[in-house]
């Protein structure tokens, strides 16, 4: 069959790095960085911080999620191929972000404005309350519980 684990492990890692890549090439292509929202490039200014955080960020959840083999809990890489998925989303919604944008701009350049620093990092972190950490958090207490009650009978 296809989907070993360890071919599950390497086809997680691709779709990572394939969104990164979409993410950033939207990025570099659309040329409007004055649009990004990301707080790193709003603290910093700098699309070379930016760029080099991504990747290492990146580079290091995939290596994380390759290495890491579970001892006697399952918690640690459940929380990684999480991270992962929520990577991809989050990558893939830039993405498409950059290029909503880059369209917007074309149509009206006069009418399409920046937000304000402040009011991007608090959407910024809104949204990531509201769709990475709180689900996060919730579906963590969820495998917790599933991991107390099922995996536990199993090991019996």
């Amino acid at each position: 069959m296809f989907l070993t684990p360890k071919n599950t492990k390497l086809l997680l890692i691709i779709l990572i790095a394939l969104s990164a890549l979409a993410d950033i090439f939207t990025f570099f292509y659309s040329g409007l960085f004055r649009f990004e929202t990301n707080p790193i490039y709003i603290l910093t200014k700098s699309v070379t911080i930016l760029l080099i955080v991504k990747i290492l960020l990146v580079g290091l959840l995939c290596y994380i999620i390759y290495s890491h083999k579970p001892q006697r809990r399952y918690i640690w890489n459940y929380i990684h191929i999480f991270a992962g998925i929520f990577i991809i989303i989050g990558q893939l919604f830039g993405a498409y972000s950059n290029i909503s944008t880059t369209q917007a701009y074309q149509e009206d350049p006069v009418n399409t404005i920046p937000m304000e620093s402040e009011q991007a990092l608090k959407s910024y972190s809104l949204f990531g309350l509201l769709f990475y950490i709180f689900p996060l958090v919730i579906s963590t207490i969820a495998f917790w519980f599933f991991e107390k009650i099922h995996l536990k009978e199993v090991g019996k």
